[in-house]
């Protein structure tokens, strides 16, 4: 038999900020974090815009860029605004059979033993050296967060 596997879905809403800290009830046995939905709302601009979404120091996506980036920059994931759009979400990238394998999913290796708080921060991409903060007029975020529950077995 395998180890069951638990999921607690999160809801972060907030307006007019570029980082939040969320204490959360202590999840044991994390091995992974999904993005669920993020739906946000900028001021108006012309411009097409990508924001990073960053959440602890957990590395999902790198971003490269042939001037600055050469190394790359770890990233949770990012949020594209299209010129005269003030809102927007990220798309879904459908039923994914491998776990390990889906794009938003963020998997823990080792399993991390204890997780109650996240960081989420918010970056733009300015061309230079780094990610400056991004403040976004209003958010959404919904991430499920999956832990083993251990099976237990009597001898």
């Amino acid at each position: 038999m395998e180890d069951k596997l638990d999921k607690k879905t999160i809801i972060i809403n907030g307006s007019s900020i570029s980082d939040i800290t969320v204490n959360i009830e202590p999840i044991k046995n994390v091995c992974s974090i999904k993005l669920i939905d993020i739906y946000a709302t900028r001021d108006t601009s012309t411009d097409l815009d990508k924001i990073y979404l960053c959440i602890n120091d957990y590395g999902l996506k790198t971003l490269y860029d042939n001037n600055n980036y050469k190394s790359g920059i770890n990233v949770f994931n990012n949020i594209i605004f299209y010129p005269s759009f003030t809102k927007n979400e990220l798309n879904g990238t459908g039923i994914v059979s491998d776990f390990n394998l889906d794009t938003q999913n963020y998997v823990f290796n080792p399993i991390q033993g204890e997780l109650n708080r996240l960081n989420i921060s918010f970056k733009k991409y300015n061309n230079t050296e780094v990610l400056t903060d991004y403040t976004l007029k209003d958010f959404s975020l919904e991430l499920c967060i999956y832990s083993k529950r251990m099976k237990l077995t009597m001898f």
